[in-house]
Parts: C-alpha cells; structure tokens; sequence
C-alpha cells in the first residue's frame, strides 16, 4: 500500500510540474505575442470601428447595453468618437468633448488618461492590476487567443484578447468583471447577475497613411496669450481645465 501511495504522488507531482512548465510557456509566448502587437500599435497608423456590448456574464447572448463609435490612432496620438464624446490625444493634451452637456476637459497627457484607453492600454492595465493565475493560448484560423484568468477576488475576473495573427490588429476583447454594485466581499461562486461580460469587436481595421491634422489640437481650440478659446466648432461650449499647467 505504501508503494501505491508513493507510487502515486510522484506520479502527482510529475503532472502538477508538467503543467507548471506549460503554464509558463503559455505566460512567456503571450508575452512575446502581446509585445508585437504592442510594437504594431506603437509605430503605426490605424483606423478602425468599435464596438463595446454588456452582458450578464451568465447570459453572455443576451446584449444589455452597447456602445460604438470609430478611432483613428498613430503611436500615442488618438482621435476617437464613442456616442456622443469625443476622446482625442497627442502629445501635448488630452481632451473630451461631451456634446450632450457642450463641455470639453482639457488636460494635459497624465491627467486624463484613464478616462480614454487605447486598446493596448486596456490590455495594459489589466494585466497589471491583478496577478494572473493561468493563462492559455488558442489558434485557429490564423487568429491567436489569449486568455487570462485572475484571482476571484480581482475585479476583472477574465481576458480574451483574439489577435490577427498577420498584422498583430487586436480583433476582439472580451473581459469578465465583476459587477461594482455587488458586495465587493463577495468571493465565491457568484448568483447570476454578480458578473458582467464586456465585449469589445474592433472591425473595419485598416492601416492608414500618417496624417498629423487628425491629432491637431487647434480643431478644439486655440491660444490667445494666456486664454483658451474654443475652436468655432465648439464656441458655446464650457472649457473645463483639468490640469493647472496648461
């Protein structure tokens, strides 16, 4: 009996260190996949259309709410229309615009940043805001899916980032949270409703010709010595300055 015993743990411990071993290949190829795709969004210019669908995460068909809009991006300069707000970035500012309310933030980069995330910037953070407990790598069709799965108690609780593997264009996103109206202490296996499903498709991705009047802040406003003006196509509206260095 002892022999099966022994027999059998090392058998164990040979299947636990095998997965160990696989797991971290799957984290280092990730890693490398993420890093071009990281490269291509750095250096190129691209277009695209977004979409963001919500779902009960038990109910990931039935679409709750969506939103959509189109972006246009070279390296760390963004235009980007999502309903009715404008999200723009260059090197010098961040601005959002809110039509419905007629007001634009103007800020300077690190100042808004979170509220306007690229997709590599949503990859980004959450990959970093919890450790990643596994991680599996899926190809099919010239596609790569990478799928990261965090602790219970993180907030987002899954990643799917689906990668054209030609161009290293991120396709598809498809993140599990939890949901903010929850009790936060809630860390078990959670009733229907606890977890949401975000979606985000990314089609009609092209890569464009660098054009530098997209990223042009003077389309927003303009400088006369120390005050702001907004441009004509925005004269009614309330400038708000988010950051004192501007």
């Amino acid at each position: 009996m002892k022999s099966h015993c022994s027999k059998y743990f090392l058998i164990l411990l040979l299947c636990l260190s095998v997965y160990s071993v696989s797991a971290q290949q799957d984290i280092d190829e990730a890693g490398k996949v993420l890093a071009r795709v990281k490269q291509t969004y750095d250096t190129a210019s691209i277009s695209f259309h977004l979409k963001y669908t919500y779902a009960d995460a038990d109910q990931p068909n039935t679409v709750t709410d969506s939103l959509e809009g189109d972006a246009r991006l070279h390296g760390n300069n963004c235009f980007m229309t999502l309903g009715n707000i404008i999200f723009f970035r260059n090197q010098t500012y961040n601005i959002s615009v809110f039509k419905e309310d007629k007001l634009m933030m103007l800020g300077r980069p690190s100042t808004l940043s979170r509220q306007m995330q690229l997709p590599s910037d949503q990859i980004s953070a959450a990959l970093h805001q919890a450790g990643v407990t596994t991680c599996r790598l899926l190809r099919h069709q010239k596609q790569t899916t990478i799928i990261f799965d965090y602790p219970p108690d993180s907030p987002c609780l899954q990643m799917q980032i689906s990668i054209d593997e030609a161009t290293y264009l991120i396709r598809e996103v498809i993140t599990k949270i939890r949901n903010p109206l929850t009790q936060e202490n809630q860390v078990t296996t959670p009733p229907s409703g606890q977890n949401i499903m975000v979606k985000t498709l990314f089609t009609a991705v092209k890569m464009e010709h660098p054009d530098n009047s997209f990223f042009d802040e003077k389309q927003f406003f303009t400088r006369e010595a120390n005050v702001i003006k907004p441009a004509a196509d925005y004269a009614d509206y309330q400038v708000f300055l988010a950051s004192p260095n501007i």
